[in-house]
Parts: C-alpha cells; sequence; structure tokens
C-alpha cells in the first residue's frame, strides 16, 4: 500500500465492519450538545451515542449532534449504511490534520484511536486541530493504546514505538508520559491504564489502553 489510507481502505472492503462486538463506553451527552468523533471507522461509537444509549429527558429525547469524519472511504460508506436517515448523525470524508470545522464549534471531541494510527508529524498537527475546534469549557476525550498491550514491538519499526504492520496499517503506542503533552493548550483532568485480557488459541494476552481526558479553558 502508498498510502495508510488506501491501507485502511483495503481493510474495510476486505473485512467491513471491525469491530462489531461490544459497546463503547462513552461520558454522557445532553441533546443540546455537538460532538465531533474523529476517525469514526465503522461507527462503534456512534452506534453507542445515538442508538443504543438512553438521554437525560426519557424516551424521545433527542439524541445530540454528532459531527463524524474518517479519512477511509470505505468506513464512511459502512456507517453510511448504518446511519443513513437518522437526522443527529452527519458524515463526512475528511483528514483529521485538516479539520473542514470553523473554530471552537464543538462541545466535545472522540479521539478514539486515531492518534495512533498517525506517524508524528501529523499527529501534531491533528492536536492542534483538535485545540482549534474544542469550545471554551469543552471537553476532549482521548483513548490510545498503551505500550504494554501485547501487540506493541510486533512489525516493522518505522518510527519511535510505531509499528508497521503486513496489511500496511501502523500503530503507535504511547507512554503515560506522552499524554500531558498532546494537548499543551488543554488542561489534563483525568488519565488511566484501563486493562484485560483477550484469550486467543487458549493463550490470554494482555491488551492495554490508555484513556484521557482534556478540558479547554472556561
Amino acid at each position: 500500500m502508498d498510502t495508510p489510507r488506501e491501507a485502511w481502505n483495503a481493510d474495510y472492503a476486505m473485512r467491513g465492519r471491525r469491530w462489531a462486538r461490544g459497546h463503547c463506553r462513552l461520558p454522557s451527552f445532553h441533546p443540546h450538545e455537538r460532538v465531533l468523533d474523529a476517525g469514526c471507522g465503522d461507527g462503534k461509537s456512534l452506534a453507542t451515542i445515538v442508538g443504543e444509549r438512553e438521554f437525560p429527558g426519557g424516551v424521545g429525547a433527542r439524541c445530540p449532534e454528532v459531527v463524524a469524519f474518517d479519512f477511509s472511504r470505505e468506513a464512511i460508506r459502512i456507517c453510511a449504511s448504518r446511519f443513513s436517515g437518522n437526522e443527529c448523525v452527519h458524515l463526512v470524508s475528511a483528514d483529521a490534520s485538516r479539520m473542514p470545522y470553523r473554530a471552537a464549534s464543538f462541545d466535545a471531541v472522540l479521539l478514539f484511536h486515531i492518534l495512533g494510527h498517525a506517524a508524528a508529524g501529523p499527529r501534531r498537527e491533528i492536536c492542534s486541530e483538535v485545540e482549534r475546534v474544542i469550545r471554551r469549557g469543552g471537553y476532549v476525550y482521548l483513548r490510545v493504546f498503551s505500550a504494554a498491550d501485547f501487540r506493541s514491538g510486533k512489525g516493522e519499526e518505522i518510527e519511535e514505538m510505531t509499528f508497521l504492520r503486513g496489511d500496511g496499517t501502523f500503530t503507535h503506542y504511547f507512554s503515560l508520559a506522552e499524554i500531558p503533552a498532546l494537548f499543551p493548550n488543554l488542561c489534563l483532568i483525568s488519565i488511566e491504564r484501563v486493562s484485560w485480557t483477550l484469550r486467543v488459541r487458549g493463550e490470554h494476552l494482555p491488551r492495554e489502553e490508555i484513556h484521557a481526558v482534556f478540558r479547554a479553558g472556561a
């Protein structure tokens, strides 16, 4: 594959919904909020927000407005097939390093496993764009894979702690120390390791993510 975009397009075209199982644990969003799902993939987070959650106000309460984008056209195609007709969801094909949105236009930004699939330069650009589009008082929710994850170190190391797989996709595995510096203009509210075990062919393999929450200055 020539580019990560092509690699992800090929992967989604071949495998379809990659993350079809389970629910994505999310904070509560109010119907009046505007949420950005950056790098939405096959829509797992979207399904949790608009299709599988209850919101304050009871039955019939409106979902928050969710703008979701991905640079993979195949990912957007999958999301469109799942969420067509849902007035709360707006899908866009876009690059996270050049977000097509006005400054201070979102109350919350979800960054779930997008930064880990960007090289160091684009990763900095994405973080700068997030700081630009988040409103004062808004929250950024980050999830990345930890260096303690069993897949860390597998494949060709193309940058420090960034490993290329045979399908052309790559992942950067983060240390806790890297996280605060990602958003120098935001306040780090919380950070934690989230660990679990994956059983494959009778072997128990350690998985670990880092979850963090940042807040834009009020």
